[in-house]
Protein backbone atom coordinates (compact mmCIF):
# COMPACT_ATOMS: atom_id res chain seq x y z
CA UNK A 1 0.00 0.00 0.00
CA UNK A 2 2.82 2.35 0.78
CA UNK A 3 4.16 1.81 -2.76
CA UNK A 4 0.85 3.05 -4.18
CA UNK A 5 1.03 6.33 -2.26
CA UNK A 6 4.77 6.79 -2.55
CA UNK A 7 7.45 5.99 -0.02
CA UNK A 8 7.09 9.35 1.68
CA UNK A 9 3.34 9.16 2.04
CA UNK A 10 0.98 11.80 0.66
CA UNK A 11 2.37 14.90 -1.05
CA UNK A 12 3.30 17.39 1.71
CA UNK A 13 2.66 20.31 -0.68
CA UNK A 14 -0.54 19.49 -2.58
CA UNK A 15 -1.12 23.12 -3.62
CA UNK A 16 2.18 23.33 -5.52
CA UNK A 17 3.48 26.20 -3.40
CA UNK A 18 7.05 25.10 -4.19
CA UNK A 19 6.75 25.96 -7.87
CA UNK A 20 6.38 29.74 -7.44
CA UNK A 21 9.57 29.73 -5.39
CA UNK A 22 11.43 28.22 -8.32
CA UNK A 23 9.83 30.71 -10.66
CA UNK A 24 10.69 33.63 -8.40
CA UNK A 25 14.30 32.44 -8.16
CA UNK A 26 14.45 32.20 -11.94
CA UNK A 27 12.84 35.62 -12.23
CA UNK A 28 15.38 37.11 -9.81
CA UNK A 29 18.19 35.52 -11.79
CA UNK A 30 16.76 36.87 -15.03
CA UNK A 31 16.36 40.35 -13.55
CA UNK A 32 19.93 40.25 -12.20
CA UNK A 33 21.25 39.25 -15.62
CA UNK A 34 19.30 42.06 -17.27
CA UNK A 35 20.65 44.57 -14.75
CA UNK A 36 24.21 43.37 -15.31
CA UNK A 37 23.77 43.66 -19.09
CA UNK A 38 22.27 47.13 -18.77
CA UNK A 39 25.14 48.19 -16.51
CA UNK A 40 27.68 46.83 -18.99
CA UNK A 41 25.96 48.67 -21.84
CA UNK A 42 25.97 51.86 -19.77
CA UNK A 43 29.72 51.55 -19.13
CA UNK A 44 30.34 50.81 -22.80
CA UNK A 45 28.30 53.85 -23.84
CA UNK A 46 30.17 56.00 -21.30
CA UNK A 47 33.49 54.89 -22.79
CA UNK A 48 32.47 55.02 -26.46
CA UNK A 49 30.47 58.25 -26.52
CA UNK A 50 33.50 60.61 -26.37
CA UNK A 51 35.08 58.71 -29.25
CA UNK A 52 31.91 59.09 -31.29
CA UNK A 53 31.83 62.82 -30.57
CA UNK A 54 35.45 63.22 -31.67
CA UNK A 55 34.87 61.13 -34.78
CA UNK A 56 31.79 63.16 -35.66
CA UNK A 57 33.61 66.43 -35.02
CA UNK A 58 36.47 65.34 -37.30
CA UNK A 59 34.17 65.67 -40.31
CA UNK A 60 33.18 69.27 -39.56
CA UNK A 61 34.03 72.08 -41.96
CA UNK A 62 34.74 74.57 -39.16
CA UNK A 63 38.34 75.09 -37.90
CA UNK A 64 37.25 74.48 -34.28
CA UNK A 65 35.68 71.58 -32.44
CA UNK A 66 31.97 71.63 -33.10
CA UNK A 67 29.44 68.94 -32.45
CA UNK A 68 27.18 68.26 -34.21
CA UNK A 69 29.37 68.91 -37.26
CA UNK A 70 28.50 72.02 -39.25
CA UNK A 71 28.99 70.89 -42.82
CA UNK A 72 30.68 67.67 -43.88
CA UNK A 73 34.21 67.51 -45.25
CA UNK A 74 37.26 65.27 -45.35
CA UNK A 75 39.66 68.23 -45.39
CA UNK A 76 41.10 67.43 -41.95
CA UNK A 77 41.94 63.90 -43.03
CA UNK A 78 43.51 65.17 -46.26
CA UNK A 79 45.60 67.67 -44.26
CA UNK A 80 46.72 64.94 -41.86
CA UNK A 81 47.72 62.53 -44.64
CA UNK A 82 49.51 65.31 -46.57
CA UNK A 83 51.70 66.11 -43.55
CA UNK A 84 54.93 64.07 -43.92
CA UNK A 85 55.35 63.64 -40.15
CA UNK A 86 51.95 61.98 -39.76
CA UNK A 87 52.46 59.71 -42.77
CA UNK A 88 55.87 58.58 -41.46
CA UNK A 89 54.48 58.00 -37.96
CA UNK A 90 51.57 56.00 -39.39
CA UNK A 91 53.97 53.87 -41.46
CA UNK A 92 56.23 53.28 -38.46
CA UNK A 93 53.28 52.33 -36.26
CA UNK A 94 51.96 49.94 -38.89
CA UNK A 95 55.34 48.20 -39.29
CA UNK A 96 55.76 47.89 -35.51
CA UNK A 97 52.22 46.55 -35.10
CA UNK A 98 52.76 43.92 -37.79
CA UNK A 99 56.12 42.89 -36.30
CA UNK A 100 54.67 42.65 -32.79
CA UNK A 101 51.73 40.60 -34.05
CA UNK A 102 54.00 38.20 -35.95
CA UNK A 103 56.31 37.79 -32.94
CA UNK A 104 53.36 37.19 -30.60
CA UNK A 105 51.84 34.56 -32.88
CA UNK A 106 55.17 32.81 -33.47
CA UNK A 107 55.88 32.63 -29.71
CA UNK A 108 52.46 31.99 -28.22
CA UNK A 109 50.97 29.39 -30.57
CA UNK A 110 53.73 26.81 -29.93
CA UNK A 111 53.65 27.61 -26.20
CA UNK A 112 49.88 27.15 -26.08
CA UNK A 113 50.10 23.87 -27.99
CA UNK A 114 52.85 22.60 -25.68
CA UNK A 115 50.90 23.55 -22.56
CA UNK A 116 47.68 22.01 -23.84
CA UNK A 117 49.07 18.77 -25.27
CA UNK A 118 52.09 17.78 -23.16
CA UNK A 119 52.95 17.13 -19.52
CA UNK A 120 56.37 18.34 -18.38
CA UNK A 121 58.04 19.58 -15.20
CA UNK A 122 57.33 23.23 -14.56
CA UNK A 123 54.18 23.27 -16.69
CA UNK A 124 52.14 25.01 -13.98
CA UNK A 125 54.87 27.60 -13.37
CA UNK A 126 55.22 28.35 -17.09
CA UNK A 127 51.46 28.63 -17.44
CA UNK A 128 51.36 31.05 -14.51
CA UNK A 129 54.13 33.18 -15.98
CA UNK A 130 52.43 33.32 -19.38
CA UNK A 131 49.05 34.18 -17.84
CA UNK A 132 50.40 36.79 -15.40
CA UNK A 133 49.85 39.78 -17.73
CA UNK A 134 46.12 39.11 -17.50
CA UNK A 135 46.23 40.09 -13.82
CA UNK A 136 47.56 43.57 -14.53
CA UNK A 137 45.19 46.37 -15.60
CA UNK A 138 45.48 47.69 -19.13
CA UNK A 139 46.95 51.16 -19.46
Amino acid sequence: RRAEHGAAGPDPDPGGAGKPRRRSARRRTMIARCLIRLSALGVLAYLALPLLVILGASFTATPYLAFPPQGWTLDWYRAMLAEPGYAAAFATSTVLALAATAAAVLLTVPAALALARHEFPGKAALSSVLMSPLVLPHI
